[in-house]
């Protein structure tokens, strides 16, 4: 992997920072006013944690769903270093490597906030054009043959205008095919989002959207969508707050992907 520029000048700040540093990330204002984030490296996570969801994943058919190991410590920065790499070199709006050692690494600043704040603030007003903008900034990436890591809309920043990603400690290509890394980045962003919409009553509203863009993905992509969402169909009647927010959110994400299902029959039934 060819180095960043400026990978002198950074790296010595970034020694000096991340000596200093205690949190595994934090922001730095260097003496020219620039933004920077440093990532330390964190503990090691132990492959046994991954091994036992990638069962239950198995057991279940759920392929797409397969834990993607991020075995934290220099392993992760080294994940991290290249993926920003590669996404930037591809044209994606991702943050710019700007130094990298063995346990720590330097990028750039993103503007905006983050996605999911403004589609939870949009959502109170009955609108969902920031969720749009968020399947068409996946759709970009997707158009370059590239995919994320963690499509979650929290990973995501916004600053009105344009849309762009953070977080790579893992790679899904480790144990993923191309396809599935990507449908994965759709489940994980409407995972993340269909909460929200449905709390804001635009549920029905955005199952029509996601149809129209999932109609427009390669038919490999769509039946490893339908594939992994089938076997957990039942999940979208959870409705009782007692489920927790994380069941809540998992079937607010079916019923979205159901109901995009049932708008393209209808359409084909007429």
């Amino acid at each position: 992997m060819a180095l960043p520029m400026h990978e002198t000048r950074f790296s010595i700040l970034l020694d000096e920072l991340a000596a200093k540093q205690e949190a595994a990330i934090a922001p730095h204002l260097l003496a020219d006013g620039t933004k920077v984030w440093v990532r330390k490296a964190g503990r090691h996570n132990a492959r046994w944690r991954y091994a036992l969801l990638g069962m239950v994943a198995r057991y279940l058919k759920l392929g797409l769903l397969k834990p993607v190991p991020s075995l934290g410590g220099e392993p992760a920065i080294a994940t991290e270093s290249k993926r920003l790499y590669e996404l930037r070199s591809a044209g994606i709006a991702v943050p710019e490597l700007l130094a990298v050692r063995k346990n720590a690494l330097m990028f750039s600043n993103l503007e905006g906030v983050p996605l999911d704040t403004q589609i939870r603030k949009e959502a109170e007003a009955g609108k969902a054009d920031a969720w749009l903008a968020g399947l068409e900034a996946i759709a970009h990436v997707h158009e370059k043959r590239q995919f994320l890591s963690q499509a979650f809309a929290r990973n995501m920043m916004s600053d009105g205008k344009n849309i762009s990603f953070l977080d790579f400690e893992d790679d899904p290509s480790e144990v993923l095919t191309i396809a599935q890394c990507q449908a994965r980045d759709w489940l994980c962003y409407i995972h993340s989002t269909a909460l929200i919409l449905k709390n804001g009553g635009l549920l029905e509203a955005a199952a029509e959207k996601w149809g129209s863009v999932l109609s427009a993905q390669p038919a490999e992509i769509q039946r490893l969508i339908a594939a992994t969402i089938k076997p957990i169909l039942p999940i979208r009647g959870l409705e009782h707050p007692r489920w927790g927010r994380d069941a809540l959110r998992l079937a607010a994400s079916i019923s979205l992907i159901y109901l995009a299902d049932m708008h393209r029959l209808s359409r084909y039934a007429v």
